[in-house]
């Protein structure tokens, strides 16, 4: 399983995010992101970031910074791409973005904007759809995360002390759309199978296919094959 993970805007520069009472969107995003994908990491899902560092910046400009963050993300040949973001303008609470209604993208968003609002008690914006770059461009099913509201006194005081919480509760959402237990993750969650051997093995086992023979077979002739496999191997509870 992969996931990548986008820290919303950058250090400086070009493509900078909101501000408020202290705190910068680019700051925020980067220290929720990094902790997200070690949450996952201790779980066994390769994690990757778009800003590997907290002074990273990406693109000379907001499209090509943009375009910089979903090629990774391809590059990185994602399962699932979430991009993670602070609100402002005036609201309260976090809201999930996915492109369009139906699909990956919207089921993962119901489940992470879950998370977060049980977890860290945020009013609840439920779950939106636009036409954003991070949600309509990276081949994998992607969501954006809008934590809470940056230039909300009360937002910002969650955002600024429970980076920790709202990284959990990300992961915790992803986890729970992909069927690994984040509570017990030594206990009940699923077995990560990283070569076609073991995905043609579960999948067998599963009654998802037969012949595991022929299937492994195959995967040595055609195109990525063994990599779908496995992906559908570590797709499968």
């Amino acid at each position: 399983m992969k996931i990548f993970l986008d820290a919303g805007h950058n250090y400086s520069g070009a493509d900078t995010g909101a501000q408020g009472f202290g705190l910068r969107e680019q700051d925020v995003t980067w220290e929720i992101a990094a902790q997200t994908a070690e949450n996952l990491r201790k779980l066994g899902v390769q994690a990757e970031l778009s800003r590997h560092n907290l002074t990273d910046c990406l693109g000379t400009d907001v499209g090509s910074s943009l375009a910089a963050r979903a090629a990774m993300s391809d590059k990185f040949g994602a399962d699932y791409c979430v991009s993670i973001h602070c609100n402002a303008g005036g609201g309260t609470g976090a809201e999930t973005y996915a492109y369009k209604p139906g699909g990956e993208g919207e089921r993962l968003a119901r489940t992470v904007q879950g998370r977060l609002v049980s977890g860290l008690g945020l009013a609840d914006r439920g779950v939106k759809y636009a036409n954003f770059y991070m949600v309509r461009k990276p081949l994998a099913p992607a969501i954006l995360v809008e934590t809470a509201f940056i230039d909300h006194a009360a937002d910002n005081k969650i955002l600024g002390a429970k980076t920790s919480e709202f990284a959990a509760m990300i992961a915790a959402g992803i986890c729970d759309y992909v069927g690994i237990s984040w509570e017990n993750p030594k206990e009940g969650g699923i077995q990560m199978v990283e070569n076609v051997s073991d995905a043609v093995k579960k999948l067998h086992e599963k009654g998802i296919i037969n012949s595991p023979d022929y299937w492994a077979q195959a995967s040595g002739f055609v195109n990525h094959l063994g990599e779908l496999l496995i992906n559908c191997a570590n797709k499968v509870s």
